[in-house]
């Protein structure tokens, strides 16, 4: 019970900290019927970026992660963990932490 109580505290400081930097931007949570879920969906204008959260180290993609982003037509993908570095997965999902994720939106997403 406890890493689910530890999971659900970081991935809401996460989103907190992600909305709060992108003010301009819509935030949503996206779920299908069938339980595949994106934990953060933030949505300005026609561009859409798709952020799964994990409070690990060493993160893997969730499975279908892959086929939501496609089906949302998503411009951008990343995955915020407690990683050192930061590095691109075949499907072009960037796993990253959040520090560099907030620097790198400052510089190509500026408010």
């Amino acid at each position: 019970m406890g890493h689910n109580k530890k999971g659900s505290s970081w991935e809401s400081f996460i989103i907190e900290q992600v909305v709060a930097a992108l003010p301009s931007w819509n935030p949503y949570f996206y779920k299908t019927s069938h339980g595949a879920e994106i934990d953060l969906l933030m949505v300005k204008g026609e561009h859409r970026i798709a952020i799964e959260i994990k409070s690990t180290s060493s993160p893997s993609v969730p499975k279908g992660f892959h086929n939501r982003i496609q089906d949302l037509q998503v411009n951008e993908a990343y995955l915020i963990a407690k990683v050192d570095e930061s590095w691109e997965t075949k499907g072009s999902i960037t796993v990253t932490h959040l520090v560099e994720f907030l620097n790198k939106m400052k510089l190509t997403h500026p408010e």
